[in-house]
Formats: structure tokens, sequence, C-alpha cells
């Protein structure tokens, strides 16, 4: 007996040696680094290494504000630093996934595996894989590969450590006030420029605003999905969040992207509706964000240049090159049904099946791109994730609704608002499995492990 409440005790005790492990190890590694510098380095050495540990100590007792930074960041592609090719993104991943994975085993956290899901997830990079032995650019089948096998880390890192609706809000907080400030320094770079708010000709070559990101499409499409969760803190939370929801409207109209402008109206109307539905203080505030939105419009449409991009969409020459460039990636599908012609090779085989004009060009549909580099299989297999995140969105909405989680359920729903807002965007653009595409597997993954919590509590009751 007394061999087993010692063992009983010894392993009660465990996850408080770790906790208690970590915090001195640190302690003792910035001890040793600081000292030696002290002794042999320079003052900004020095100064760079605090900052860096206190960094660190940061993200060990607040992660959610370095996840929430981290997912924000994914709207800042452009290099941090000069003739350096690394993004904010890049130099975030480091400090958080490792924060993340010291917490994991000081927790004791196991990984959470759907097997439905996650076993979908490791068939599509399986079959991106296979892109090996018949892509004509095998460099990038790597680089696309190496991009991926990332966000599948990152998913399955996040979403062990954000196992609860509490630690999502707070992530989702963070997420929106990293992303304003990151558009707040887009819209200064803006005002530099004379008449920048007015979309002048001289900001860009083509008059169109990249922000922070590489291209004004992915930035778009990144604003759309910001645009959707801001509107759930909006319609639901605080009048404050206008602010946010006007600035992710303005840049998303600034870049000139038509799949942005489109996801952009997608997701405002349904969550307009959706608070119409809430009652007189919701449609008020929607009453609000019309009035606002309808102003900003109204300043930037001089010169009818917004009008005129979006009519763009019916002119003849842009309309027939998206067109060709659709049948041309549905001719490189039926060609290629099975394997496809390799991850992120479209563009070098779209004159094989089209003209030479089309040589280099994009599908300009996420859809029909997978279709034509993955293959049938990899566009079911796609087809399935897709199932799964809509699965476990609608699912936690009906097991939640019994448990009186009225704003985890809205905050549900309007995740999936701001799903359709980007999956209706993708239609137009490339960009469909990008790292976005990734956060939103997350979160709809928290709300699966949840469901099955609720109803695991329900049962035990």
């Amino acid at each position: 007996m007394k061999t087993a409440t010692l063992s009983g005790l010894s392993k009660a005790k465990q996850p408080t040696v770790r906790k208690s492990l970590a915090p001195v190890l640190m302690s003792a590694t910035a001890a040793f680094v600081l000292g030696y510098l002290i002794i042999r380095g320079s003052l900004p050495q020095l100064l760079i290494i605090l900052g860096g540990i206190l960094f660190l100590l940061l993200l060990y007792f607040r992660i959610e504000w370095g996840i929430g930074v981290l997912i924000a960041s994914m709207l800042y592609e452009l290099p941090i630093l000069p003739q350096v090719d690394l993004s904010l993104t890049r130099v975030l991943s480091l400090p958080v996934f490792l924060i993340c994975w010291l917490k994991i085993f000081v927790d004791q956290k196991k990984i959470k595996y759907d097997k439905f899901k996650d076993t979908v997830i490791l068939l599509l990079l399986v079959w991106m894989i296979l892109s090996y032995f018949h892509a004509v650019d095998v460099t990038r089948v790597t680089t696309g590969l190496f991009t991926y096998i990332q966000l599948a880390f990152t998913y399955f890192t996040i979403k062990t450590i954000i196992d609860t609706e509490t630690k999502l809000v707070k992530v989702l907080l963070i997420t929106i006030g990293a992303a304003l400030c990151i558009g707040a320094f887009t819209v200064i770079t803006m005002l530099r420029q004379p008449d920048a708010l007015i979309y002048s000709d001289s900001f860009t070559q083509s008059g169109r605003i990249g922000g922070s990101s590489f291209d004004p499409n992915y930035f778009a499409l990144g604003l759309v999905f910001m645009v959707g969760i801001s509107m759930y803190f909006f319609l639901i939370k605080h009048k404050i969040f206008l602010l946010p929801v006007a600035l992710f409207a303005l840049l998303i109209l600034s870049t000139f992207s038509r799949g942005g402008i489109i996801g952009l109206l997608i997701v405002v109307s349904l969550s307009i509706l959706h608070g119409a539905k809430l009652g007189f203080r919701s449609l008020f505030r929607c009453f609000v964000l019309l009035s606002a939105f309808f102003a900003v419009a109204l300043v930037l449409n001089k010169g009818d240049k917004i009008k005129t991009r979006v009519e763009s969409i019916q002119d003849s020459t842009t309309y027939r090159t998206r067109l060709d460039l659709m049948v041309v990636a549905l001719e490189m599908g039926a060609h290629n049904p099975l394997w496809g012609v390799g991850l992120q090779n479209f563009s070098y085989n779209s004159h094989l099946y089209g003209t030479m004009t089309h040589y280099r060009r994009e599908a300009h549909n996420g859809y029909l791109e997978i279709v034509a580099t993955l293959g049938v299989p990899g566009m079911l297999l796609f087809c399935l994730l897709l199932f799964t995140i809509f699965r476990d969105l609608h699912d936690y909405q009906i097991v939640a609704r019994s448990n009186m989680a009225e704003d985890y359920i809205l905050l549900a729903r309007f995740i999936e608002i701001s799903f359709w807002g980007y999956l209706a965007s993708a239609f137009f653009l490339s960009l469909l499995m990008q790292k976005l595409f990734w956060v939103i597997i997350t979160f709809s993954s928290v709300f699966s492990v949840q469901k099955d919590s609720l109803i695991k509590n329900t049962l035990l009751e």
C-alpha cells in the first residue's frame, strides 16, 4: 500500500516538477548568455540578447499573444530587413514554435489527432510529394512542399496549444490588434504619397496598393478573413471594432483586387444579414457600418477608379484572358487526370495547353489550379478537407446550442462566414491554400475538440 501511495504521489508531482523545470532552465540559459556577453560582448549585443530573452519570457507566459501576432504577420510578406529575404512570419515562427513545444512538454499536452481530417491532410501532403516524379520544375515542387509541410506543422502545433474557446478568443483579439497595426503601417505609407487615398497612379506603376505583401491579391485575401473576424467583435462585442472593419475594407479597396472586393462584399453582406437577426442593437450597428462603408467608398472613388476596376471584370480583354486561362486549366487537368502536372507547376505548363501568351501565367482560379497541378485525386482530397472544416463548425453550433454557449456559437458562425468570403475570393485568385487557409483549419479543429468535450460532459451528467 505504501509503495502504491508513494508511486501515486510521484506521478502526481511530475507535472509540477516539469513546470518548475522550464523556468529554471530558461533562467539558467539566460544567465549564462548574459554573463558571457557582459564579460566578452558589446553593449548593442547585450541589449539585443536581453530583448530577445524578455520576448521569449513574454511568449512563455502569454503564448496566445505570440500566436495571434504570428497569424497577423501572415499579412506582412515583405522582407523586414534590407537585402535579407526574411519575412515577419519567418522571423516569428522559430521563437513562437519553440515556446509552444516547450509548453507542450511542460504541460504534458497530447497532440490531438483527428482521424478523418488529419489523415486527409497527411494524404494531401503525400500526394504533393508524388509531384517529384512527373513535374517539369522540381524546384518549385520543393519550395511549395517545404511551405506546406511548415503550414501543416503550424496547424498541429497551434491546435494543441489553443484547445479552448476562451484561448481562441484571446488569439483572435491579438490577431485583430496586430493586423490593425500592420494596416495602419500600410496606410502611413499610402499617406506619404501625394493623393494616395484617392489612388494616385504615382503610388505604384499599376495604381494598386500592395500593402505589406508581395502581391495585392494576397494582401486582399488575408484581409477578407480579418474583416469577417472583426465583424464578429463589432456586432457582438463592442462598437470600437468598427475601426478595424473600416480600415481593412479600405485596404481591400486599395488593392483593386476584384476577388478581394467580391469576398469583402460577401463577408459584409452575410455579417449584416446575420447581425440584423440579433436585435435592434446589432441592427443599429449594421446601419452605422453601412453608412461608414458608403462614406469611405465615396471618398475613395474619385475618378471612378474603383468602379472602373470592378467593371473591368466584364471587359472583353480581361474576361477573355481569364476565361482562356480557365480553359487551359481544365485541359491541363483533363490531360493529366491522375497526377496533374505537379505542385506549383501550372505556370510552366500553361503554354502547352494554350498559347505562348499564357506562359508563366497563373490560372486565376484556385480550384481549377488544384485540378491541373494535383489531378482529380488531389482535388477530391481538398474537397474532403473543406467538408471537415464546415462539418466541425456546423456540428459545434448544434451541440453548443444545448449548452447555452451563445457567444461561442456566434464565433463559429462568423468564422464560417469569413471562410465563405475567403473561398469566394479564391475563385478569382490562384491563392487558395495559402497560410491563412491553414489557420482556418486550425480554428475549426478547436471547435471540433470542444464539441467532443461538450458531448462527453453531457454524457457524464
